[in-house]
């Protein structure tokens, strides 16, 4: 579901571009998106894990709190099943966040570099989960209405999409249902919430 809404929401094929994938970490998404790109996008990912998957495109050990990249470099910044995790303890993140006191705003801290290193008219694809809000300080958040757009409020939003799981599957749903759907805690499924919201 979230791959779907990525790939309509990439730059232009036609365009020569740099692209961020934050959080990326065993995906081969990037990877396998950089083939369709007929003007040659440059992909980079990043995560704090320690063991990277083997990838086609440039990997690098580096936490979304601090990106080591200059202002304004990139055209699209891409954070997908990512954000929720970022500055909590799992994987290679609890070393991390020793002797530092953000790890509860690690997703603010994150967006506020996503921010920085975006071009002007750069854009940043998000895709986390949608419910109850809840932080879970063993790997992830669940977001809702109000902090998804707390944590979104430096963003312009061109599209919002929801997907809730039903029968098995994921189905499209609007921001109504979805806000309606929160009284979860958390999915009974193998999913951190039985809702995404994809922008």
């Amino acid at each position: 579901t979230e791959y779907e809404f990525v790939s309509r929401n990439l730059v232009s094929r036609e365009k020569k571009a740099k692209i961020l994938d934050v959080g990326c970490s065993s995906s081969a998404f990037s990877g396998a998106i950089a083939k369709f790109s007929r003007k040659g996008w440059q992909i980079i990912g990043i995560d704090v894990a320690s063991e990277l998957g083997s990838h086609r495109i440039p990997l690098i050990l580096m936490d979304a709190r601090n990106i080591g990249f200059k202002e304004k470099t990139f055209d699209q910044v891409m954070c997908l099943s990512a954000m929720e995790h970022i500055g909590l303890d799992h994987e290679g993140a609890e070393k991390q966040n020793k002797g530092h006191n953000y790890g509860i705003n690690g997703d603010a801290l994150a967006m506020t570099e996503i921010w920085r290193v975006l071009k002007a008219k750069g854009t940043l694809i998000l895709t986390v989960p949608y419910g109850r809000l809840i932080i879970k300080q063993q790997g992830y958040r669940v977001y809702n209405k109000e902090s998804l757009s707390i944590l979104t409020n430096k963003f312009f939003i061109i599209k919002k999409e929801f997907f809730i799981l039903k029968k098995g599957r994921w189905d499209k749903c609007n921001e109504l249902e979805a806000n309606n759907s929160t009284l979860f805690e958390c999915s009974t499924q193998k999913f951190h919430s039985d809702i995404i919201a994809c922008l």
